[in-house]
């Protein structure tokens, strides 16, 4: 094996190379990784605590839950004759409010229906007209086509 300067040159600029590394490269990365490890410890401390002051609620809860379930039992036991009377007086209140507006509601139908049974008609009227004066230009409107359009808007309203 044959040692020669450039093997010695290697040695040497790789010991630069550590030797830099060791002075600006490695510091800033063991800093990093530090206070990456105080992040994490106090994330840690903080979770622990979390989870204590949440077993305390916890129990805070659980105590009064039971509170609450004992006043509710009284008041439930104290409340249910009130309550089906309430509930059988607003059943028979709802049936009768039911009953006028069904009857409000089916005057209202026939009333529309009225209403658009005309609106239909005069427009069927009207372009009854317009179709029978373009188709039969030389007719007179007054005297043959308001006869014969009231005559078949008359049976149509037999009809229906």
């Amino acid at each position: 094996m044959n040692i020669n300067a450039t093997l010695f040159v290697e040695v040497v600029i790789f010991m630069a190379f550590v030797m830099l590394t060791r002075v600006y490269v490695w510091p800033p990365i063991l800093a990093i990784i530090e206070e990456r490890q105080r992040e994490i410890q106090k994330g840690i401390e903080q979770a622990r605590e979390g989870i204590r002051k949440k077993d305390e609620t916890e129990q805070a809860c659980h105590a009064l839950m039971e509170q609450a379930r004992t006043k509710a039992k009284h008041i439930e036991a104290q409340g249910t004759e009130a309550y089906n009377e309430k509930i059988k007086a607003a059943v028979t209140e709802a049936k009768e409010q039911a009953a006028h507006i069904l009857a409000q509601a089916e005057s209202q139908i026939k009333v529309t229906q009225q209403e658009a049974q005309g609106h239909v008609i005069d427009e069927t009227e009207r372009l009854l007209k317009v179709a029978l004066t373009k188709i039969l230009p030389g007719i007179p409107q007054q005297e043959i086509i308001d006869p014969m359009i009231d005559k078949a808007l008359g049976e149509v309203v037999d009809e229906s």
